[in-house]
């Protein structure tokens, strides 16, 4: 085998276990579909989306987290065209962190651990 074909054939490889790498990445995004229902936004209790929940559905309004107070570590906006912002204080107040339509986060970093005390649902995809 040449030093080029070596080499190709290193580049495959790399690429085939680049592959493997994000095929076992997707199973705690496997896991999302099935943990919150399409339509809702929820936040979870510990990373990757376990733990205690928080939801509601995609409704345009602002949610204070009775109950779950600064517990969010995970979430999932599972709604197709609405934008959701979670946010320091309640009532839609103080630093906020994007919650885009179809994504998820699960873990939202040491910074934000357990800061979550409201959420605004948006009408729209328009705010984040």
């Amino acid at each position: 085998m040449g030093s080029g074909q070596r080499a190709a054939g290193l580049a495959a490889a790399a690429v085939m276990a680049a592959g493997v790498g994000l095929v076992g990445f997707a199973g705690p995004a496997a896991a999302v579909s099935t943990t919150c229902y399409v339509g809702n936004v929820c936040l979870y209790d510990d990373s990757y989306f376990n733990g205690g929940t928080w939801y509601r559905s995609a409704s345009p309004g602002t949610y204070n987290l009775t109950g779950f107070n600064d517990r969010t570590s995970s979430w999932i906006n599972n709604s197709w065209t609405n934008d959701a912002k979670w946010f320091w204080g309640a009532n839609a107040t103080g630093g906020s962190e994007c919650m885009n339509p179809n994504s998820s986060n699960g873990y939202v970093g040491w910074y934000n651990n357990d800061e979550a005390s409201s959420v605004r649902v948006y009408t729209d995809d328009l705010a984040c």
